[in-house]
């Protein structure tokens, strides 16, 4: 039996999933949690095979406790929840064999999820990556360099915020990388290049 811990805070969210998994012939919820305090707990205490983590929780970030699971070098494996479609692919990206899913799924793709992580594969919804590569090929087509990619990405931060990141100095940001971006995007000002990198998160 694949032992699963269910971790969101929606009561609704974590109840419904663990019925689900219940259900399953071969699997089990080993215990549901629904803040990182009470996750890191459940973790220590009943050792899952699999954790099915909401990436939004009230006292900390599903990514940051995956990452966590992911130092101490032991299972469980894990797949993180989203109902924020887009916003955290590259985040999961970054995380070696954690698999990613929206709540809106329907109950056989969890199942399906938490079955290939605990074979030491991870499941990656579909339509998440299919949107994420029309954004990169729209970069691609704009011409937008890596250095660029990077700063389009904190155009929300204070300039002096995005040159110290970024290793640069100031003047060269504002100068060079942020006016080949507001050629690029064909946009007339900041506000303009922010509401861009908005819509296509």
């Amino acid at each position: 039996m694949i032992r699963v811990l269910v971790i969101d805070d929606h009561p609704a969210i974590r109840d419904g999933v663990a019925r689900w998994v219940d259900a399953a012939d071969d699997m089990e919820v080993a215990a549901t949690a629904g803040t990182m305090a009470e996750a890191e707990r459940a973790l220590a205490l009943h050792k899952p095979d699999v954790a099915l983590i909401d990436i939004r929780l009230p006292d900390g970030s599903g990514v940051d406790l995956a990452s966590r699971i992911l130092e101490a070098g032991e299972r469980p494996a894990v797949v993180l929840m989203t109902s924020h479609s887009g916003w955290h692919l590259r985040d999961v990206l970054a995380l070696e064999g954690v698999g990613y899913l929206s709540k809106e799924a329907e109950r056989e793709i969890h199942l399906v999820a938490i079955r290939w992580a605990h074979e030491g594969r991870r499941w990656l919804d579909p339509a998440e990556l299919e949107r994420d590569m029309a954004v990169r090929r729209e970069l691609d087509d704009l011409g937008l360099t890596p250095t660029e990619r990077d700063v389009l990405r904190r155009l929300e931060w204070e300039n002096g915020d995005i040159a110290r990141d970024l290793g640069m100095r100031e003047s060269t940001l504002r100068k060079t990388h942020l006016s080949n971006i507001y050629f690029k995007l064909m946009v007339p000002k900041r506000q303009n290049a922010i509401a861009w990198a908005r819509e296509r998160r």
